[in-house]
């Protein structure tokens, strides 16, 4: 089982294999969103080398022009790297409002990316990338946070799909979307409550789809006695 298809072409050309799409619990779309003009990404510099330069000096330009900016460290092992991220946004050190959360247990993840006011997905045109999955934009999604990312093939299905979300190819389509957001509350909280009703018209929590997971099971349980 994989998570996009891509990694089925790569690990199951046999034909036995399924894609199963990552989902969210529930839970998620409990967890209160507190809106602001905050932008944020939920990743860390060091799993992440280079994504956030696909976003040029975008951020660094919204940041210069007063946009407070947080970044939430997706991997609890994460060391704060406040200066790591600024040189990968383009900032100088001591430039802008930068946070980064740090240690964090997982289970306080999507509580941290609530805050978001518009949380960013970048990823450089690489193979691996390409393979990405949707779950980053998902994440945001569930957790009322507006979104806008790569056009990697799993975000252009997901944002094909709900409708939602931004997506950006050059620098200046990050500055564009990400400051349309930051200008508009308003916009920021329609998309925010569109974003979790669309999770739950597509069936995209684990609770709404357990039955495609047992339904790979089985399947694999077919081939197997075949």
């Amino acid at each position: 089982t994989v998570s996009s298809p891509a990694l089925l072409r790569a690990y199951a050309p046999h034909g036995r294999g399924v894609v199963l799409e990552n989902h969210v619990p529930a839970r998620y779309l409990d967890i209160p969103h507190r809106d602001s003009a905050t932008i944020g990404w939920g990743g860390a510099v060091h799993s992440h080398p280079t994504d956030l330069q696909a976003m040029g000096p975008a951020v660094a330009r919204l940041v210069r022009e007063g946009v407070e900016y947080w970044g939430v460290g997706a991997d609890y092992r994460m060391q704060r790297d406040d200066d790591g991220l600024r040189k990968a946004l383009g900032l100088k050190p001591g430039e802008g409002d930068v946070d980064t959360a740090g240690d964090m247990p997982l289970d306080m993840w999507p509580r941290a990316v609530a805050t978001m006011g518009v949380g960013l997905a970048p990823l450089v045109d690489t193979e691996f990338n390409r393979a990405k999955s949707w779950l980053k934009p998902l994440e945001y999604m569930a957790c009322g946070v507006p979104w806008v990312g790569s056009p990697r093939d799993e975000y252009v299905r997901l944002q094909r799909l709900t409708g939602l979300g931004g997506l950006a190819r050059t620098p200046r389509d990050w500055y564009r979307l990400t400051k349309q957001f930051v200008k508009s509350k308003a916009l920021r909280e329609h998309v925010s409550a569109a974003g979790r009703a669309a999770i739950i018209e597509y069936g995209l929590t684990y609770e709404a789809g357990w039955w495609r997971w047992a339904q790979a099971w089985e399947q694999a349980l077919k081939i197997q006695r075949g």
